[in-house]
């Protein structure tokens, strides 16, 4: 069997491409809409046609390049049948596998990412590979918090279909944010930190089970435009009142409020002699733990963070690194459920809600908007993740693009 694992830096996803040797027939699994070119060269330059694209799952997450692959080189869409997407042309199940060739992906039901979500099991002569896409990560597993997700069962599904696989398994996952490639089934069943132990399902399970991805300056665009528009603009605008507020919504382990604290350090000093209020909002009580006491791995201080903001900004403790206390205290952490009652916040001059709301169903987004937009201050800023929008959910928003980023503003008038 001819096998390729690659990788689409931007959201940390593995695309897989198998493909018979005998027929040169190819199937992609998990193909990402940004990386078309390179998958259509790397199936060139091997010799193969592209028979087929196959999805672990169906997620707004999930930006799959499936029905461009199609229009391109008449490539065929399976997807698990239980999703019952329309432009399908094929549905996979655990008694409808797909076969090209002499490779057999023999689809296994893993839910709890989302409730149609399968992993893929494929025998060949050098070893046997199952493809986890976001149920089993290397030492930790796909979110759940969000809907469709079920953190009870997505752990089901990892012990009872993938930890009853034989110990030698390549576990080959759809996601990794720690430089990993591949692991076995044996090693994640010994040591997934976020799997073993007891079966207290309910709060604890979720906090984790939760991805909780982030980084420092992710997608340094956002930053950019702070820096170079939007914060200048404010203070100008706030200047009588001296006063601007700051929410970071599903903040995770705090990279994005430290972020955005020292970009202020660094070059609007100034403004920290103002009245600030920096609110962070997460569900998951473990990472805002982690988020309050501000201390970092060196794997996470070298994902994003220039060594001149370490130096000036951190301090070493042991083997980790923590950030100044004159900024750390500066930020609120809250837990905070979006979908439930909300608690009292500020009129709020910048939100940050990235990749939240690809999760929610339309109705839930149009609800967590409005809260939104009756917190928002007139001439205020709200960042949306790369794949979401307001467009036909809140028409009382209008978008602005700001050094190579679209923010959200509240119409006036």
């Amino acid at each position: 069997m001819i096998f390729r694992q690659l990788f689409e830096p931007g959201s940390s996803t593995y695309t897989y491409l198998l493909a018979c040797p005998d027929t040169r027939r190819a199937v992609l699994v998990d193909p990402v809409l940004d990386s078309v070119d390179r998958d259509l060269a790397t199936v060139q330059e091997l010799g193969l046609t592209l028979a087929y694209t196959l999805e672990t799952h169906v997620h707004a997450d999930h930006v799959t390049s499936a029905a461009r692959l199609r229009s391109l080189v008449g490539s065929k869409i399976a997807c698990p049948e239980m999703d019952g997407i329309p432009s399908a042309d094929i549905g996979v199940s655990e008694i409808k596998p797909l076969t090209v060739g002499t490779v057999t992906l023999k689809p296994l039901f893993t839910p709890g990412h989302t409730d149609a979500h399968h992993s893929y099991l494929v025998n060949s002569p050098d070893a046997v590979r199952v493809m986890t896409g976001d149920a089993l990560l290397i030492d930790g597993c796909g979110r759940t918090d969000f809907q469709g997700g079920c953190a009870e069962t997505l752990y089901h599904s990892i012990h009872d279909k993938i930890f009853t696989l034989p110990d030698d398994v390549l576990v080959y996952p759809g996601h990794d944010y720690h430089h990993c490639h591949v692991s076995t089934v044996g090693q994640e069943r010994e040591r997934n930190s976020r799997l073993g132990g007891g079966k207290e399902l309910q709060h604890k399970v979720v906090d984790r089970m939760t991805t909780n991805e982030t980084s420092f300056f992710r997608d340094i665009h956002p930053f950019e435009a702070l820096r170079k528009s939007i914060l200048p603009e404010l203070m100008a605008r706030r200047a009588a009142e001296r006063q601007v507020n700051f929410w970071c919504g599903a903040a995770s382990t705090g990279q994005e409020p430290y972020s955005v604290l020292m970009l202020i350090a660094e070059h609007f000093p100034e403004l920290l002699k103002w009245d600030i209020k920096f609110i962070a909002t997460d569900l998951c009580s473990e990472v805002l733990a982690r988020s309050r006491a501000g201390c970092f791995s060196q794997l996470e201080i070298n994902r994003g963070l220039p060594a001149s903001l370490l130096v000036k900004y951190f301090v070493r403790e042991g083997a980790s690194w923590k950030i100044r206390d004159d900024l750390r205290r500066r930020v609120e952490f809250r837990e905070m459920n979006l979908v439930k009652d909300w608690p009292s916040l500020p009129p709020l001059d910048i939100v940050f809600l990235r990749n939240v709301l690809i999760y929610f169903d339309v109705e839930t987004k149009k609800t967590i908007l409005a809260k939104t937009r009756r917190l928002l201050r007139p001439g205020s800023y709200l960042l949306l993740g790369g794949a979401e929008t307001t467009f036909n959910i809140d028409e009382a928003f209008e978008r602005e693009v700001i050094d190579k980023t679209t923010w959200h503003r509240v119409k006036q008038g």
